[in-house]
């Protein structure tokens, strides 16, 4: 998409999407954000480092695939209405919603999320300001900072160790 052929011209890229409210923020019992995906891309010279990740613990679709397989959902990633977790798919679609990943950081990335994708672009904010999706892209020129071989050179060295740290 967007991101890797962003990142193969030579720049960094980064995505904030907020989506429809299904995701209940830290601390209350009320869906208000969406998933809200973030997209980022760093050029490497070769092969960019790609991160697409939805900021609740899973996706909708993988919520509607288990509602409608009429299967549980995982200990921990959804909520009734009344904020108590459940493993069902219908009390989360229906009447509670997902929980946003790594707790109030998580919500956090969320909230961003409906910021920049939401506020700053005049799309939908929670529940409070209407409209429809939002999408924010921000693209930056190593260049600007220092020299691109040299970004990528560290880059590189970085990517390298991260593939060959002891594994657990």
């Amino acid at each position: 998409g967007y991101a890797a052929k962003v990142a193969d011209a030579g720049y960094i890229f980064m995505a904030f999407t907020n989506s429809p409210g299904r995701v209940v923020p830290y601390g209350s019992i009320k869906k208000m954000w969406g998933t809200n995906p973030i997209t980022v891309a760093i050029p490497t010279g070769d092969v960019p480092v790609l991160l697409d990740m939805s900021t609740s613990k899973i996706t909708v679709g993988q919520l509607l695939t288990s509602l409608r397989k009429d299967e549980e959902i995982p200990v921990g990633v959804g909520v009734d209405g009344k904020g108590k977790a459940t493993t069902s798919p219908k009390k989360v679609w229906e009447e509670g919603g997902l929980l946003p990943i790594s707790g109030h950081k998580g919500s956090g990335l969320v909230f961003i999320g409906e910021l920049l994708a939401g506020a700053l672009t005049g799309s939908r904010t929670g529940f409070s300001v209407p409209g429809g999706w939002g999408t924010f892209y921000l693209v930056i020129d190593p260049e600007i900072f220092r020299e691109k071989d040299e970004f990528y050179k560290d880059v590189q060295t970085a990517i390298s160790e991260l593939k060959t740290s002891p594994k657990a």
